[in-house]
């Protein structure tokens, strides 16, 4: 069984009479990778900095390992941090810029010759240990500042959006460089990101955060598949709602439609569907009991999939996503009208 590494309790945080967080009540396990998901302003990263010790609290307590660090100052409290901007010395080498946080504590310089040069092999740098930052890439550099954060063995490792200035292909590659490097150490970690797909890709779990509150923890495939209120839902990528009235398992649209739904609500609401749940020209059979003619008013290529944009009958406006491959079988256009199905457990309630 796994212990608890880090124990958040009740943390809250006021700037004036902005609340930027509150209430967090957190706790993350012995090598597990958690990532702070949600908009600019939510409170992820004034977490974050709680527990790394550059922010105190007004209230609520910080446990790293069963200790009390809500006051300690950052360096004793056994974590490193990697920020967005890097933060690398600009006149120090790689190897230097490494080994600042061990000529901090005072470590021998055999110890960090060794230490560093372990540190840079573990993240593929040891050819570049004399350059500076200006000589590398942003690839390059952002390695650097895992490194230098991993070369004093923190306890726990806290990332702040460490990949959002590098290009989108490298930012997928470092994702996957990141996860098994963290795999790999069996590294407790604590991830900020406003990616969903990033961390859904990179997270045992995902926590997300709106207004400074914690509104939801669970997996990837938890969050995704089952987003418990309409901000999560909406944020994680279900693009179509309707708003309306439910009744046990049947949702009237406010323009009529009827739906039938996976919930068990009354009252007033929004039922939501993600894209790729809807079906063009469904099979006839029980679990496509959604079934309604709609007409196709816009096509956007994206690579490996299309976004069909359709109008449902009571005029809602539908996206829906489908492969390139299904794509090229078929010859759908804009102003063409087709039956789109989707099953009753693809139909999320999500009441007022």
């Amino acid at each position: 069984m796994m212990s608890n590494k880090v124990v958040l309790e009740g943390l809250t945080k006021r700037f004036g009479r902005v609340i930027a967080a509150e209430g967090i009540h957190l706790t993350v396990k012995k090598s597990e990778l958690i990532s702070l998901l949600g908009p600019s302003g939510c409170g992820k990263t004034t977490t974050l900095r709680m527990i790394a010790g550059f922010i105190m609290p007004d209230e609520g307590r910080v446990l790293i390992e069963g200790q009390d660090v809500t006051y300690s100052p950052p360096d004793k409290r056994d974590t490193a941090m990697v920020f967005q901007s890097y933060a690398l010395f600009p006149h120090m080498t790689v190897f230097d810029n490494v080994a600042f946080g061990l000529r901090m504590r005072r470590v021998s310089k055999s110890d960090i010759i060794e230490r560093v040069s372990k540190a840079l092999a573990l993240v593929r740098l040891e050819s570049v240990s004399e350059r500076y930052p200006s000589q590398l890439s942003g690839g390059q550099r952002q390695r650097v500042a895992l490194s230098r954060a991993l070369v004093v063995n923190p306890s726990v490792l806290l990332l702040d959006e460490p990949l959002s200035n590098l290009d989108a292909k490298l930012r997928q590659e470092m994702q996957v460089e990141l996860r098994q490097l963290q795999k790999e150490l069996n590294l407790t970690s604590i991830y900020v990101t406003h990616d969903q797909e990033e961390a859904f890709s990179l997270s045992d779990r995902v926590v997300v955060l709106n207004d400074g509150r914690i509104q939801q923890i669970g997996t990837p495939k938890e969050v995704f598949e089952s987003p418990n209120s309409y901000f999560v839902a909406d944020f994680v990528g279900i693009r179509n709602f309707m708003d309306g009235t439910f009744e046990g398992k049947t949702f009237t649209s406010t323009s009529g439609l009827k739906v039938y739904c996976n919930g068990t609500n009354a009252g007033a609401g929004k039922l939501g569907l993600r894209p790729s749940k809807i079906v063009i020209d469904p099979p006839d059979d029980v679990r496509y009991l959604n079934q309604f003619r709609g007409r196709i008013g816009f096509l956007k290529y994206a690579g490996n999939t299309t976004e069909v944009l359709a109008r449902l009958p009571g005029g809602e406006r539908i996206v829906i996503e489908v492969s390139a491959r299904w794509l090229s079988d078929r010859s759908i256009q804009v102003g063409d009208e087709v039956k789109l199905g989707w099953r009753c457990e693809d139909a999320l309630a999500f009441p007022d």
